[in-house]
C-alpha cells in the first residue's frame, strides 16, 4: 500500500515538473513571438540612383528604399514635410525611429511608382515639364496621383496644364469628318492617349478636382462606344470604372449633345429652305448653283449620320470651304455670300453649345474660373523648374 502511493506522488512529481517545462516553453515561445513582431521587417534593396549617403532621410517603400534630403522633399511636398515634423515631435529625441541617423518613413507605394516621383522632385527626370514631348496617359496619371497623394503642386499644375491643352474647353476641335480616333491620335503633342484612356482622363480629373478637364473628357466620351464606357479600363491590376452616376450623366448628356449638334446642322437647311431671308451682309450671288449645293451638303449630312452626332463642337470651316465656289473659275458649289453667312450661323450655334457643357455635365460656373485653355506661346516652353 505505502510503495503504491509512493509511485503515485513520483508521478504527480513528473507531471508537475513535466507542466511547469511545458508551460515555460510555451512562454518562452510568446515572448520571442512578440520581440519578432516588434522587430521592424528587414529593409528592401537600395534605390541606387536615389540612395544618397549625406541624405537625413529614408523612405521605404513595398520594395526599394530610398535615402533623401529633407530639404529637398519639404520644399516640394507639405505632406511629407508635415509627417516629418510628426517624427520629431511625437518621440523624444533618442527614440526617435532612425536609420543610419535619418528619419524613417514608410510608404505603402511601389519602388517604381516612388522612384518615378523622386526623380522629378530632384530634376533628374525633366521630361515632364518638356511639352515638345508627348507624355503616355499611363505614366501621367501614375505620378498625378503619387503628387496627389504628397500634396506636390509644381507636378500637379504640370499635369493639369498638359491636360487642358489636350482636352481645352474652346471650339478649335477637330472637323466633323475626322473621327475620334484621328482626333485622339493628334494629341500626341501633350499627353498620348487611346479612346480607353478617356474613361481614365475624367476619373482622374474628378479624383483632382480639374472641372475644365472632366467636362471635355465626358464630352468626347459621349462619342464611344456604350460597351467601352460600360466595361472601363485597366492600369496593371487596377480597374477603372466610371461611377453609375456618370455613367447615367452620360446616358442623358448624349442625348442633349444629338440635340445640340441637329441645331448646328440645321443652319443648312435654313440656307437651303430660306436663302432671301439667311441673315448675311450681301446676298447671294448665285442662287442657281447655292441651292443645290446645300441640298447636297443636306444628303452628305444625313447618309453620314452628322445629325444624329453627339458633337455639336465640330468645325464645318473645312467642308464648307470645299463646297464654296470660285467664281472667277466655275460657279459650281456656294457662293461666297453664303459660305461666309453659313459659317457665322453655325458658330454662333457652336458657341451655343460650348457654352451649354457646363450645365448639361453639371459644373458651374462654366467656364470655370480661370483660363479654360493654355496660352498658345507657352505650348513649346520646357516648364517651370521645380
Amino acid at each position: 500500500m505505502k510503495e503504491h502511493k509512493k509511485k503515485d506522488h513520483s508521478r504527480h512529481v513528473q507531471d508537475t515538473q513535466t507542466g511547469e517545462s511545458s508551460s515555460h516553453a510555451r512562454k518562452k515561445r510568446r515572448i520571442e513571438e512578440e520581440q519578432a513582431s516588434r522587430e521592424p521587417p528587414p529593409l528592401p534593396p537600395k534605390h541606387e540612383q536615389l540612395w544618397f549617403d549625406d541624405g537625413n532621410v529614408a523612405i521605404i517603400s513595398r520594395d526599394t528604399s530610398f535615402r533623401l534630403h529633407r530639404s529637398v522633399l519639404e520644399q516640394h511636398s507639405s505632406i511629407i514635410s508635415d509627417l516629418l515634423e510628426c517624427e520629431v515631435l511625437d518621440a523624444n529625441p533618442g527614440d526617435a525611429p532612425s536609420f543610419q541617423a535619418c528619419i524613417v518613413l514608410r510608404a505603402d507605394d511601389s519602388g517604381a511608382e516612388l522612384a518615378r516621383l523622386l526623380r522629378v522632385l530632384y530634376s533628374i527626370d525633366r521630361s515632364l515639364f518638356d511639352r515638345r514631348k508627348p507624355v503616355k496617359f499611363l505614366d501621367l496619371r501614375g505620378i498625378a496621383l503619387l503628387a496627389h497623394k504628397y500634396n506636390v503642386h509644381a507636378i500637379l499644375n504640370e499635369v493639369s496644364e498638359r491636360l487642358s491643352l489636350a482636352f481645352p474647353a474652346i471650339l478649335e476641335q477637330s472637323d466633323i469628318w475626322i473621327d475620334l480616333p484621328k482626333y485622339i491620335k493628334s494629341l500626341d503633342c501633350a499627353v498620348h492617349c487611346t479612346q480607353s484612356d478617356l474613361i481614365g482622363v475624367v476619373d482622374l480629373a474628378t479624383r483632382l478636382d480639374f472641372p475644365a478637364v472632366r467636362v471635355m473628357g465626358l464630352y468626347h466620351i459621349c462619342r464611344l462606344d456604350p460597351s467601352m464606357v460600360w466595361d472601363g479600363v485597366r492600369y496593371g491590376d487596377e480597374h477603372v470604372q466610371l461611377p453609375l452616376d456618370d455613367l447615367r450623366l452620360i446616358a442623358v448628356a448624349s442625348r442633349r449633345l444629338c440635340e445640340a449638334n441637329t441645331r448646328v446642322m440645321s443652319c443648312i437647311a435654313m440656307l437651303h429652305a430660306y436663302p432671301s431671308t439667311f441673315p448675311r451682309d450681301t446676298d447671294c450671288m448665285a442662287p442657281a448653283f447655292c441651292t443645290p449645293t446645300t441640298r447636297n451638303m443636306l444628303t452628305d449630312a444625313i447618309d453620314n449620320d452628322c445629325f444624329a452626332m453627339p458633337a455639336p463642337l465640330d468645325r464645318l470651316d473645312r467642308w464648307i470651304d470645299e463646297e464654296t465656289a470660285d467664281l472667277s473659275v466655275s460657279p459650281q458649289g456656294l457662293c461666297p455670300s453664303c459660305s461666309v453667312a453659313l459659317k457665322q450661323a453655325v458658330n454662333i450655334m457652336r458657341h451655343e453649345a460650348l457654352e451649354g457643357l457646363g450645365e448639361i455635365f453639371g459644373v458651374q460656373p462654366w467656364p470655370p474660373a480661370g483660363r479654360s485653355s493654355p496660352a498658345s506661346d507657352e505650348e513649346d516652353r520646357e516648364g517651370e523648374d521645380v
